[in-house]
């Protein structure tokens, strides 16, 4: 189902727009709707909504929507009792712009177009998460030396949890019982984030790389936690792209 938001000055629109939009498309679950311009920031914060189909003029006097359409990538339909700013509605990569009263056609083509989009992203997604479990899987044994302040350490990519930079310096957390399951390595955590980064460890913070398979869960305060207790807080830039991707590795 794709979660999807409707807005408009009109209660009685409102009613018809979601009867045509379910009838035309049951994929699209309306999780809300309003009329009142005070309660669109809460909506929208509370559904997340894949799909905003809003009145151009509404939308227009909320900025705050804009950044947050681009931020969790959601697609938007505009409606309108005129066509004087369907211009406009390309500059803001809109899927669609619907004239009043709905036509069913035009309808239509805007909802599909956006679904499209969706199922487009989704894909992506999906290919990227496959790719990096792949990766994580696959390069397990990959031997990597630690440059340490008395020489080196040599772990394989599958042992090493997670690394934190400090002061210059990157403290990496093991799973080895019987040596050491902490290093300090004189490298700063720039170069372990150039290194792992392409066998799918995740960077959830500049100071902070994780290795994706040892997650155990996240909390809504911002704290991703791993299998060993460890816990490593989420930039808040970072919030989006981790719930899109991450999530979906563990739960695999």
């Amino acid at each position: 189902m794709i979660s999807t938001v409707l807005i408009s000055y009109k209660k009685d629109f409102l009613h018809l727009l979601k009867q045509k939009a379910q009838q035309l498309f049951p994929i699209l679950s309306i999780n809300g709707d309003t009329t009142k311009t005070t309660e669109i920031p809460l909506l929208i914060s509370n559904v997340k909504p894949q799909l905003i189909v809003i009145d151009y003029e509404l939308y227009a006097k909320q900025p705050e929507l804009e950044t947050y359409r681009y931020t969790n990538q959601s697609e938007l339909i505009f409606t309108s009792d005129t066509s004087t700013h369907a211009i406009d509605a390309f500059q803001y990569s809109a899927a669609g712009y619907v004239l009043k009263p709905l036509d069913d056609s035009c309808l239509k083509i805007a909802l599909n177009n956006a679904i499209n989009r969706i199922q487009v992203k989704e894909s992506i997604i999906e290919n990227e998460i496959v790719r990096i479990i792949n990766l994580s899987r696959t390069m397990t044994n990959k031997p990597v030396f630690i440059p340490t302040m008395d020489g080196f350490e040599l772990l394989t990519v599958g042992q090493i949890i997670r690394c934190k930079g400090e002061r210059g310096t990157t403290i990496l957390t093991t799973t080895e019982s019987t040596g050491k399951p902490i290093i300090r390595s004189s490298y700063n955590i720039g170069v372990f984030r150039q290194e792992l980064e392409k066998y799918g460890f995740y960077s959830p913070h500049k100071s902070h790389l994780i290795n994706p398979v040892f997650i155990r869960k996240y909390s809504k305060e911002g704290f991703i936690y791993m299998n060993n207790g460890d816990k490593i807080p989420l930039a808040r830039r970072k919030k989006c792209e981790f719930l899109n991707r991450i999530p979906n590795i563990c739960n695999r």
